[in-house]
């Protein structure tokens, strides 16, 4: 079951981050709701890019070391942002987020289809369908839950929280690796 954990540990933190890096920007960075709008858009304007270049990228590298890279880029993005000052920082910090990020979703169905596929195709199916409806629940009923607490303890702790939850996924993915060799 870790693959269904570890798709709604990494759609809370993909789609936290959309809804609520804005309100982190304007009233801990103090940013104009105008500048942090844009800064924020650029997640997407990563997605979107990193999306096309990790399909090509794919073709060469195995799914694992794209997620060890898709990592990497998101440990950098997140402490860009937590430790950048000025709009042109942060707006490169939040389209590298975006890059970091857009590998993650299409790989982690991939490596569960791939898992499940023993079992047959219809129940490799049937995982992958459960598993994007973890990834709903996180999307959908986590980050709005995240988001009523941050409304108590402030939204200076966004980054704090999406930190965790990425911590969080990046400790259930390796179990999921362990796991997977041990197989």
């Amino acid at each position: 079951f870790l693959p269904l954990f570890i798709l709604l540990s990494y759609c809370s933190f993909d789609a936290f981050s959309g809804l609520w890096s804005n309100t982190y920007l304007v009233s801990f960075k103090m940013i104009s709701e105008v500048n942090a709008a844009i800064i924020v858009s650029c997640i997407y304007g990563g997605l979107t890019i990193g999306r096309i270049i990790s399909s090509i990228i794919l073709k060469y590298v195995e799914d694992k070391q794209m997620i060890v890279y898709s990592k990497r880029i998101i440990l950098l993005s997140l402490i860009m942002i937590i430790f950048g000052r000025g709009n042109i920082c942060l707006l490169f910090s939040f389209f590298v987020y975006g890059l970091g990020i857009s590998s993650i979703y299409p790989v982690t169905i991939h490596i569960t289809s791939n898992i499940y596929m023993k079992y047959g195709p219809d129940q490799s199916a049937k995982m992958v369908s459960i598993q994007m409806a973890f990834g709903y629940i996180g999307c959908s009923l986590i980050t709005s839950l995240l988001g009523f607490a941050l409304s108590y303890v402030g939204y200076k702790y966004t980054y704090v929280v999406i930190s965790g939850i990425f911590i969080t996924y990046c400790i259930l993915d390796k179990m999921l690796f362990k796991c997977e060799n041990k197989i």
